[in-house]
């Protein structure tokens, strides 16, 4: 097992995500069984991506592949209090760190949304801009305060998924994230790749 596999599985966030989707599985098991086996294929796709070694850069079309798996994970999971929607510019291609934008969408999912009692909507959009590709991860959760919003990306939260994907991105030479929240109403997260940035 590589070393990027052992901080995954020492990750407490991942453990707590593998064990409660393999809960899921155990209950469909009695109440849907082809549920369950369809969700077993899933969490076994998304376990592929998280753990394979990856280069600096992917595709976005690899990096949706992942996000995908996640989604449906989480929409078995929580069918009556989470909707996620994917927005995709057609045609879109660019390069960008791997295991940045699954991060960003089951932090709107797990701190956002998932903290109301109704749940909510969580929406990845990537389009085309006069600078680059944008991608905006936005949610209605519970947003956070002023206070809350400085934390996130300070080195004192380092092991916040939100600072590490925003040295990541910075390490690829891109900027890092932008983030606004407003209490009560939401967050949106959003980072640009230049253009252009494509597959060679």
């Amino acid at each position: 097992m590589t070393k990027d596999a052992k901080d995954l599985f020492a990750n407490q966030v991942f453990q707590h995500f593998l064990f409660n989707s393999l809960n899921s599985v155990a209950s469909l098991c009695r109440t849907d069984p082809e549920a369950a086996a369809e969700l077993v294929i899933e969490i076994s796709a998304f376990l592929q991506k998280s753990l394979e070694k990856k280069p600096s850069l992917i595709t976005l079309e690899e990096e949706l592949e992942h996000v995908t798996s996640y989604i449906n994970i989480q929409k078995t999971r929580f069918s009556n209090r989470l909707e996620i929607e994917l927005h995709i510019e057609e045609p879109v291609d660019c390069l960008l760190p791997p295991c940045t934008l699954q991060p960003l969408i089951d932090n709107a999912v797990i701190h956002g949304v998932l903290k109301k009692r109704a749940g909510g909507m969580v929406l990845l959009s990537v389009q085309s801009t006069p600078y680059g590709i944008q991608f905006r991860v936005t949610d209605n959760g519970i947003g956070m305060n002023a206070g809350q919003l400085a934390l996130l990306l300070d080195s004192c939260n380092n092991i916040h998924s939100l600072f590490q994907i925003d040295c990541k991105l910075k390490a690829n030479g891109f900027k890092g994230l932008t983030i606004s929240s407003i209490k009560g109403q939401g967050t949106e997260v959003s980072f640009t790749i230049p253009s252009p940035v494509y597959p060679t």
